[in-house]
């Protein structure tokens, strides 16, 4: 999954939330069941890479990818709690 993001949205900064919404296709067809949580790791893992431009739109994408049932608010809230906790599972993996 992270190789498919940073493929989809190499080199974008501050337009990251307009293209992850016209991308939302790839990213619905990459994201089976079960496999949200991987979307939001590859989310999490390019924004660490990327520049601050697309940590401040990070929330427009989360949205455009809910708005269109790509993630479902369980698996963000989760994300988002496992992120205070001190760090997710993608250790896990």
């Amino acid at each position: 999954m992270n190789a498919l993001f940073e493929a989809l949205f190499e080199g974008v900064g501050k337009g990251f939330g307009k293209e992850v919404a016209k991308k939302k296709s790839y990213l619905a067809a990459a994201t089976g069941a079960g496999s949200q949580m991987f979307l939001l790791w590859a989310i999490e893992d390019f924004c660490g890479k990327s520049s601050p431009e697309v940590v401040k739109v990070l929330a427009l994408a989360l949205k455009a990818l809910y708005g269109s049932d790509v993630l479902e608010e369980e698996t963000i809230v989760q994300w988002y709690q496992e992120g205070l906790a001190g760090g997710s599972t993608k250790s896990h993996i």
